[in-house]
């Protein structure tokens, strides 16, 4: 339902090559989460050639998971760095 990635060196394969895959096997959400920065990539309608929705968000918004809402993370709010 819902792949969360923390990439720093993996960064352009987790975007590209594994993203592609992931959408391929019908992950309804995939977030790529850069290390160093914290932006966000989220996406979303999975067909066999990659996602219909990609959104990049800064660090500041609530990430809401469509399949799990109580799981939401603001995470500016987590003091990771």
């Amino acid at each position: 339902m819902l792949v969360v990635e923390i990439a720093d060196s993996s960064l352009s394969y987790d975007l590209g090559r594994k993203a592609g895959l992931y959408a391929a096997f019908g992950i309804a959400e995939l977030w790529v989460i850069d290390a160093v920065t914290l932006q966000t990539r989220i996406h979303r309608e999975p067909t066999p050639t990659g996602y219909r929705s990609v959104v990049d968000l800064p660090s500041s918004p609530r990430l809401v998971p469509g399949s799990a809402p109580a799981l939401a993370v603001v995470l500016s709010a987590l003091e990771l760095h």
